[in-house]
């Protein structure tokens, strides 16, 4: 079903207008039937563009299960990202406010706990709250403001400020960091090549374009089964449940796990226009920037074409 904004809002008025006048119909003294509040399971993917979903119309890329969601439920057509970068952006989904009002302006910046928020709302409202996977909204910074409340700087949060899940309301938490390294601890799987510890959000140790953790064993599969056992768990509970899974992936480092790792040919991908943007037409600031990023990352024209970015007689 394609939604349109007008759609959207003609049906939720109509929704809306449906329930006032049942109030108004209902016999003096009748209390109304409170229904049955819902579970919900909201899945989240990291750094995967709309145009990478074959909902979306790309003919390549096989994602069926993404396909299916927006075919037998909502598929928005006109929507915007609140900011571009990964922390900001989850602020304004657990808060409803725009990145100037909510204070995470970039990444790895502390949320204040203090604004209203998903986790917390639904935690009064009476359901079991969970969050598992990516977080990203803990810190370890938080911004320097001048005496007109302008940021002006950022600096180092003290470890009772960070804002983990838990201080945001959620109840159970499992994170892809610390709870999926305890994880491979257990299986003797924290040093799969001798010498290469997996360390923190960087999971994947790569090895010729794959990860060698088997499958069965990478961290969306460990983050998928602990979210079944959760569901699983809540099945007689008289609370309903929320249940927020974060998938790291398909963010950088792209190394999935064998069979996947040659599921596609680099040749059949389609390149944005601005692929090889130079940044040469960009204010001096941009420029500096990217030139800052690409020497930081050790990213240059030869290990860029190792990584088959750019063509080989570059």
């Amino acid at each position: 079903m394609n939604w349109t904004r007008r759609k959207f809002l003609k049906v939720a008025t109509g929704a809306t207008v449906g329930v006032s006048l049942s109030a108004l119909t209902r016999p003096k003294g009748a209390q109304p039937k409170r229904p049955k509040r819902p579970n919900i399971l909201f899945i989240i993917t990291d750094q995967q563009r709309k145009d990478a979903m074959g909902a979306y119309g790309n003919t390549i890329l096989r994602t069926p299960n993404m396909d299916r969601i927006a075919r037998e439920g909502i598929r928005f057509e006109n929507f915007f990202i609140a900011s571009f970068p990964c922390s900001p952006s989850r602020a304004s989904f657990l808060t409803g406010l725009h990145h100037h009002s909510h204070g995470v302006i970039s990444n790895n910046l502390v949320l204040n706990p203090k604004l209203p928020n998903l986790g917390q709302l639904l935690s009064d409202a009476g359901y079991h709250t969970a969050w598992m996977g990516k977080w990203h909204l803990a810190g370890p910074d938080k911004l320097i403001y001048d005496e007109r409340g302008i940021p002006i700087g950022r600096k180092r949060a003290s470890a009772s400020e960070f804002t983990p899940p838990e201080k945001l309301g959620f109840e159970t938490v499992v994170s892809a960091g610390r709870d999926y390294l305890r994880y491979l601890r257990r299986l003797g799987l924290e040093e799969p090549l001798p010498g290469k510890k997996v360390r923190g959000g960087h999971h994947t140790v790569i090895q010729d374009g794959h990860s060698v953790i088997p499958e069965e064993h990478c961290v969306e599969a460990f983050l998928a089964k602990e979210a079944v056992k959760f569901i699983h768990a809540q099945r007689n509970s008289e609370r309903p449940f929320f249940l927020g899974l974060s998938f790291p992936g398909p963010h950088r480092p792209m190394t999935p796990p064998k069979p996947w790792d040659k599921i596609y040919s680099p040749d059949d991908m389609v390149l944005p226009a601005n692929h090889r943007d130079d940044m040469s037409n960009k204010p001096a600031v941009t420029q500096r920037r990217f030139r800052w990023f690409m020497l930081r990352k050790g990213l240059n024209p030869a290990s860029l074409k190792r990584a088959l970015v750019f063509e080989n007689e570059m």
